[in-house]
């Protein structure tokens, strides 16, 4: 069935259809805990009270400068008045502290409490080791360049888990634009003798170099498998008559040509064409399969041409220079092209 577009122009243009932080529960002591045994029928579960912060410690770094750093981020003085256990002071304290990217573990613990009623507080924290440096194992010299630029560690810096998850994944994502998908990538921390610093060792295993053995494509009817490939400029299947050059996979580069292979649709009327779902998998270690399911829908021709708005041309000319008559297939891309701008200068505007 031949389903006829309606084309209205006005005026010359056409109008067509965080890690998150510690919990509380690493507490030597709960918050507002009674250092009696409960009272019978109690369940031994305190209700949140309010409380004032008598003293406010800070344990598990050396240098008075960085407790004082501690203090200040957490957001916690002595005589401020909080509500344990629970309280939302306590809560913001620890995600600060933690967020500042300086410690792997933090918790605030109650060391007791004085005859006042005020609360004893102690700030616990786990610094990360510095960076020592990094290295790489199972890379070569030019690899190693270029993973070397897009590994964003800093020698000095804190080493949190979170950084050299990035790390790996940069990695990963580097072996992957190279063809080799199955790239693995394992992490060897050595600490130095201060045990202050941490030295990285990146091995990886590069796995075989994945190459295209097959893209089929389910839904077509209108174009085969063959004119859908074509479409596809940058990810090509592994032929023999083809051995002077490897068809590897870039993800990066596949799903710019899904796009095309929509626009190929688009420029031969198929104005609703859309890309259902697209699966990649490796079979035999190093074969990718590629499965694409597409919904073509129905292919529109121009029903007809009118212009609105025009005073300087006639309709005649402006259709002439539209390129589209009754009858011709709805083509996005050159209706595009003929409204905004062509090399030959012969557009509408």
């Amino acid at each position: 069935m031949r389903f006829r577009l309606f084309v209205f122009v006005v005026a010359a243009v056409l109008v067509a259809a965080s890690p998150v932080a510690p919990a509380l529960a690493q507490q030597q002591q709960p918050f507002g805990a009674s250092r009696q045994a409960p009272a019978a029928g109690t369940g031994g579960v305190q209700a949140p009270t309010p409380v004032t912060i008598e003293r406010l410690r800070v344990t598990g770094i050396d240098r008075q400068s960085m407790r004082d750093f501690v203090r200040r981020v957490s957001g916690l003085t002595t005589g401020q008045q909080v509500t344990l256990p629970g309280g939302e002071a306590i809560s913001e304290a620890i995600r600060s502290i933690y967020e500042s990217g300086l410690f792997s573990d933090v918790a605030v613990v109650e060391e007791g409490r004085a005859g006042s009623g005020g609360v004893q507080l102690l700030i616990r924290v786990e610094p990360e080791p510095g960076l020592a440096g990094y290295s790489f194992k199972g890379v070569d010299d030019d690899a190693r360049d270029d993973l070397t630029d897009r590994i964003t560690l800093v020698e000095g810096r804190p080493v949190r888990p979170s950084d050299v998850k990035r790390a790996e994944q940069a990695i990963k994502s580097f072996y992957s634009e190279e063809g080799y998908l199955m790239a693995d990538v394992e992490t060897l921390r050595q600490p130095t003798a201060s045990g202050e610093e941490v030295k990285l060792l990146f091995d990886v295993d590069t796995g075989r170099k994945v190459e295209v053995e097959d893209i089929r494509f389910l839904g077509n009817s209108a174009f085969d498998d063959g004119d859908l490939r074509d479409a596809m400029e940058d990810t090509r299947e592994d032929r023999w008559w083809r051995f002077w050059e490897s068809e590897t996979f870039n993800r990066e580069k596949y799903e710019s040509d899904l796009d095309r292979v929509v626009d190929y649709y688009n420029e031969h009327g198929y104005y609703d064409a859309r890309i259902l779902r697209d699966t990649t998998y490796v079979q035999g270690g190093d074969d990718l399969i590629a499965e694409v399911t597409v919904r073509e829908g129905n292919q529109y021709y121009v029903r007809d041409v009118e212009w609105r708005g025009n005073t300087v041309y006639p309709d005649e000319v402006l259709t002439r220079a539209l390129g589209f008559e009754e009858g011709d297939v709805y083509d996005t891309k050159q209706l595009q092209k003929n409204l905004r701008g062509n090399r030959s200068s012969s557009d509408v505007t």
